[in-house]
């Protein structure tokens, strides 16, 4: 059946074409933030020396997100979905190498993401990813329905998954523009073919 997250029982509207943005593309999934872990500080001391461990754990988790942006590309995984957030600079190096960032994704959309996809969701930074841990799409388009613009997301051809259609959308303004900002950044790069 088609599932229809945020606009009830309606087709993309025809206001406005859809503007495709992949196709035929792996997705990974992370139920974590894709961020450096804020630490704190514990005892009593030296605030200069405290500083500098939380630097270092900083630059252990940024090393821990650079692999795996790198994994991500050598295993050529277009979509990278979080539940939670992206640290900027993250978010930054992905758009750089033509992978679309969707991040602050609600449990709903989680699970119906992994649905659609097939994606089996991460939960550690130190995780390797496996092929067959992705997920896939069909196609992934900026529509509108109901005059709100939308991802309308669709599984991959001769897929038997249990959703057919994904819209992803947000509550408020902010988070839509926040979306619409990460996908309109990745596809102004040229996602290769």
């Amino acid at each position: 059946g088609t599932h229809h997250s945020g606009a009830e029982d309606q087709e993309p509207s025809a206001s406005r074409p859809a503007h495709m943005i992949t196709e035929e593309a792996r997705v990974v999934l992370y139920s974590i933030p894709l961020e450096p872990t804020l630490r704190k500080s514990e005892g009593l001391q030296v605030k200069a020396e405290a500083d500098s461990v939380s630097w270092e754990l900083r630059k252990a988790d940024m090393n821990l997100l650079k692999g795996i942006v790198q994994m991500c590309e050598g295993l050529g995984v277009k979509v990278v979905a979080c539940q939670q957030g992206i640290d900027p600079q993250i978010k930054d190096s992905l758009i750089h190498l033509g992978l679309i960032p969707l991040e602050r994704l609600s449990l709903r959309y989680m699970q119906s993401f992994q649905e659609l996809t097939g994606a089996l969701p991460f939960s550690s930074l130190s995780d390797i990813i496996r092929e067959e841990d992705l997920g896939r799409i069909g196609s992934l388009a900026l529509t509108q329905v109901s005059g709100k613009e939308v991802l309308h997301l669709q599984p991959p051809n001769g897929s038997c998954a249990k959703l057919q259609t994904l819209l992803l959308a947000h509550r408020d303004q902010a988070g839509l523009e926040e979306l619409e900002k990460s996908v309109c950044q990745a596809f102004s790069v040229g996602l290769p073919s």
